[in-house]
């Protein structure tokens, strides 16, 4: 029969009843102890099965119980040794094995109800002092006085039994303690209270002996023997592992089960008063005692608990301002959020309405960033955003409030501007202190920053709004990194001029499509010198632009970015397939491969493949007669725009990656493009040796390299050497077809 509630509850019921057979009718003491102490040894074996079978984290206070069965039930065994012997006068030597027995349990019951409260123990071990007194206030009046009374002078007794006495009463106070400073009271606490009042019922007996009938001690003499049953009972339930959980829940201040207690506790000794009164009994200083060390431990247990309620206060308030910080600040640079910034900025703006200071935005934006992340991770970019934002920081005025937008770019809102040359003087500072070398992740690295800085005008509500002034220096960084990175502009009229045409484009074009006024230029791809003056050019390069009414010409540049703003990407390319594969079939069989723009946006779209196949087949073309030409870092950066770009592989179409350069890409960046040829700009280009290192690796892998515009004077004789092809410059194309060596070559007229 496995250990278990029901067995021990069998064994206790027998044992009880064998005791009170044995103690009562049958009249022998000592043999009501046999079963008496059989039941204890089975409490001790039970108890130790409860711990090995639901090991709790903190087994210590189970095993000081344990310990303390196994000291009491010696305790009994030798108690009724003696009674056969016809020794049994209070006190025996069994009371000296009674009273050790109370240390493990002390002990293990502290252990018990031991929690981690928010403030400490301090309160806690005040709420016990306080039930102790109360209680042995009580214990005084009902057992200890009139016992001590009735036997005379007995010091050791009346030490042994104040002895009892005190150890109750530090258990009951460690009792409600637990009631009061549990969440949840689990089965095995439960049981655990009733260990203990049981307790109490056995210690009144045995102190009260030697004035109660015989049956009357038999009877009450049970508690000591059903105590140690309900322990065994609560470490054999499985909830004793949470009894004892230091980390359980604990219940913290004054709740209203913790002040329940505490109150029952206070007027203890005003109501033995009045019972004393009522009863005209004899008062006891005792009395009085109780009354003034309860009314110290108040004042004591208030004045910690308005110590704990200002730390729960300061403790709300720094939360508070922790998550207003976070939801303000930037949680790697620790810089003011978008939000944030976009908050003081508008407050700024607020305040500078009267004209007399204006409000600054510098927008800045990181060079280069990308190639820190690239080749060193992110922990070395999250080094150098870190950094960037401590310069930022040193580089501001007093005032001013730099905060990060998100990314690699940055804000600084600049307050009480008197003059463009301040802002443009901190501006200038941001620069040169970015671009000092940074330590990132053990590495040393250098990022630039391209900096926009928009001043408001201090009337103009438009203008002066916080989102159009952050669009403002916005704009203008974006023409920083176009005019050549790492320098600053002002958004100042002409901008705002393009800005306004920008806007006004895009309108166009969402309005409408096809828009009148597109036209598309082709121009050839010829080989280098030595060869003829004007060669059969290798490919055609279409170049899609669009003259507007009133003579302004968008180029292809600025055209691609206004489709992708208005949602024309789809419309564009597929304009300049058909019209594109419409002017090579006019040139007759004998035209080289047409390289065709499309947005990197349209060849992320599904539909990208399905186009092309309609246009090769509108106009009866070769799908080797047709290359698509695309902006390299922008397709490849979509796992969609590589599939599509195989895709079309695939099928035979060629496929031409501009915006790499040598420089960044890697021969297993090579190995994995979806590419048939490679357009680097000249501008872009490295040096003589790794210029040749790269064009010799991209051909081993069957990528043909084409410069964009004649490269720099020291590189012409490595370009000839190498035989890189080369787009000819639309100046030099009028000029060959004026001499009529681009004859059947010729665009047609525009549409």
């Amino acid at each position: 029969m496995g250990w278990n509630g029901r067995t021990l509850g069998v064994l206790g019921v027998l044992g009880a009843a064998a005791y009170v057979v044995l103690a009562g009718p049958v009249g022998s003491v000592a043999l009501s102890g046999i079963p008496y102490s059989a039941v204890g040894v089975f409490c001790v074996v039970a108890t130790v099965v409860g711990i090995r079978r639901h090991r709790p984290q903190h087994a210590a206070a189970w095993w000081w119980i344990a310990a303390s069965h196994g000291v009491w039930t010696a305790a009994d065994t030798t108690y009724y040794v003696l009674a056969a012997v016809g020794d049994t006068t209070f006190p025996t030597a069994a009371d000296a094995l009674y009273v050790l027995g109370y240390v493990p349990l002390v002990v293990g019951v502290a252990l018990l109800v031991r929690r981690r409260q928010p403030h400490g123990q301090r309160g806690a071990l005040v709420d016990g002092a306080v039930v102790a007194t109360g209680l042995g206030l009580l214990g005084w009046v009902l057992f200890v006085g009139p016992v001590v009374a009735s036997r005379g002078d007995d010091p050791l007794g009346h030490l042994t039994g104040g002895t009892y006495l005190g150890a109750d009463v530090v258990l009951v106070a460690l009792a409600a303690h637990l009631v009061a400073s549990s969440v949840r009271m689990t089965p095995s606490a439960w049981l655990a209270l009733v260990a203990i009042a049981l307790l109490l019922v056995g210690d009144s007996t045995y102190v009260w002996g030697s004035v109660l009938p015989d049956w009357a001690f038999t009877a009450l003499g049970l508690g000591w023997l059903l105590s140690n049953v309900a322990w065994s009972a609560a470490a054999l339930h499985p909830s004793m592992a949470d009894l004892s959980d230091r980390d359980a829940p604990a219940a913290s201040g004054m709740t209203p089960r913790r002040t329940g207690v505490l109150l029952v506790a206070v007027l203890l000794a005003p109501a033995t008063l009045a019972v004393m009164q009522v009863l005209d009994l004899e008062a006891d200083y005792a009395v009085a005692a109780a009354s003034a060390v309860m009314s110290v431990l108040v004042v004591i247990r208030l004045g910690i608990a308005l110590r704990a309620a200002a730390a729960s206060l300061l403790a709300r308030e720094e939360m508070r301002r922790a998550l207003e910080h976070q939801a303000t600040h930037d949680a790697l640079t620790g810089l003011a959020n978008r939000a944030a910034s976009t908050a003081h900025l508008a407050r700024a703006l607020d305040a500078a309405r009267d004209g007399r200071a204006h409000v600054a935005v510098l927008f800045v934006d990181l060079d280069g960033f990308k190639g820190v992340n690239d080749a060193h991770g992110h922990r070395a970019g999250d080094d150098v955003l870190r950094e960037v934002a401590q310069r930022l920081t040193s580089a501001v005025r007093d005032g001013d409030v730099a905060g990060r937008l998100g990314g690699d770019e940055f804000v600084v809102v600049l307050t009480d501007v008197r003059d463009v040359d301040d802002v443009l003087a901190v501006a200038q500072r941001v620069v040169e202190e970015v671009a000092e070398p940074i330590v990132a992740d053990g590495h040393l690295v250098t990022v630039g920053a391209s900096v926009g800085a928009a001043v408001s005008d201090g009337g103009s509500e438009p203008l002066a709004g916080p989102s159009a002034l952050l669009h403002e220096a916005d704009t203008a960084a974006y023409r920083a990194k176009a005019r050549g990175r790492g320098r600053v502009e002002l958004y100042d009229h002409a901008l705002r001029a393009a800005e306004a045409e920008r806007v006004d484009l895009e309108a166009e074009l969402r309005a409408s499509w096809p828009v009148s006024g597109l036209h598309l230029d082709l121009f050839p791809v010829v080989p280098p010198p030595p060869a003829a003056p004007w060669p059969a050019p290798v490919a055609l390069d279409a170049r899609v632009r669009w003259r507007r009414t009133g003579g302004l010409d968008v180029g292809p540049g600025a055209l691609t970015a206004a489709s992708e703003r208005a949602g024309r990407t789809g419309d564009l390319g597929r304009w300049a397939l058909d019209e594109a594969l419409r002017q090579r079939a006019a040139a007759g069989p004998s035209a080289p491969v047409v390289w065709v723009p499309l947005p990197a946006a349209h060849v992320a779209a599904r539909h990208v493949v399905g186009d092309v196949a309609e246009a090769v087949g509108l106009h009866g073309t070769a799908p080797s007669g047709l290359a698509v030409r695309s902006c390299g870092p922008s397709a490849l950066a979509t796992p969609a725009a590589r599939e599509h770009l195989g895709a079309l592989r695939s099928t035979g179409v060629g496929v031409v990656l501009e915006g790499l350069t040598a420089q960044d890409t890697g021969l297993g960046d090579l190995r994995s493009l979806p590419a048939t040829a490679l357009l680097l700009h000249a501008a872009d280009l490295p040096d003589e040796a790794l210029l040749a290192l790269f064009v010799r690796s991209a051909r081993s892998l069957g990528l043909e390299v084409v410069l964009d515009g004649a490269p720099r004077e020291e590189l012409l004789a490595t370009a000839r050497a190498l035989g890189l092809p080369v787009v000819q410059p639309s100046a030099e194309l009028a000029a060959g077809q004026a001499a009529g060596l681009a004859a059947g070559l010729r665009p047609p007229a525009p549409r």
